[in-house]
């Protein structure tokens, strides 16, 4: 059976305003939401006090993050065999290594 469509007795006519704000409000707390979630899974040490802080022990030397490279291994950018900040690391790892064994025997 068919029947006919009434006719409205007002316009329909949304409320911006108040979309708008509801948008703001979900959006600001979908936002914070994911931030606090990422923060919370992150366990990555961030520099060498918070390492110190999770094991309380001294650190004895930080090592850099360095992007493997097949040519370059033991070698400058120009091929010459000069000490670059990877290299330096160790040495200072080492160095750190060889005090503190000689002041241990104290």
């Amino acid at each position: 059976m068919l029947s006919f469509a009434s006719v409205p007795l007002r316009p329909d006519d949304p409320n911006t305003i108040r979309n708008l704000i509801l948008a703001m409000i979900a959006g600001l707390t979908l936002g914070a939401g994911v931030v606090v979630i990422l923060e919370s899974l992150d366990t990555k040490i961030r520099d060498v006090r918070q390492a110190q802080r999770m094991v309380s022990v001294d650190v004895l030397g930080v090592i850099p993050k360095q992007k493997s490279s097949r040519n370059s291994r033991g070698r400058g950018k120009d091929g010459s065999s000069g000490s670059d900040p990877f290299q330096e690391a160790f040495g200072g790892l080492r160095t750190s290594l060889r005090y503190s064994t000689i002041l241990d025997r104290d």
